[in-house]
């Protein structure tokens, strides 16, 4: 199950990664500036996402899914009393070998 942590962790933030890099509307849109909100919202115009970006994006979600019922449906957490069921996912979470290995050094910004 740890392994399945760490490539939880890591589909995450490959997915993290690849949606900065999307424009933010899969389909075409004008664009808008909307200022007679609380909070002003604003969004350039953009072109749809590319078959290929499409692709990713939905493995990568897909991916994501799969481990995470993989986690959350383990036969381990049956014999798990209920008042530590928080406490013992959160120590899965941060287990030894359940994270990803720190980044080199001068590597990308964190996410």
């Amino acid at each position: 199950m740890t392994a399945a942590q760490k490539e939880l962790h890591e589909t995450y933030a490959a997915l993290h990664r690849f949606q900065k890099e999307l424009a933010w509307s899969s389909a075409p849109h004008a664009g808008f500036n909307d200022t007679d909100r609380w909070r002003n919202a604003a969004r350039p115009a953009t072109e749809r996402w590319t078959p290929d970006q499409k692709t990713e994006y939905e493995r990568l979600w897909s991916k994501l899914r799969e481990l995470t019922a993989c986690i959350a449906g383990h036969k381990h957490w049956e014999n798990c009393p209920q008042e530590k069921a928080v406490e013992a996912r959160q120590a899965l979470k941060h287990a030894p070998g359940a994270t990803p290995d720190p980044a080199p050094a001068g590597a990308l910004e964190p996410v």
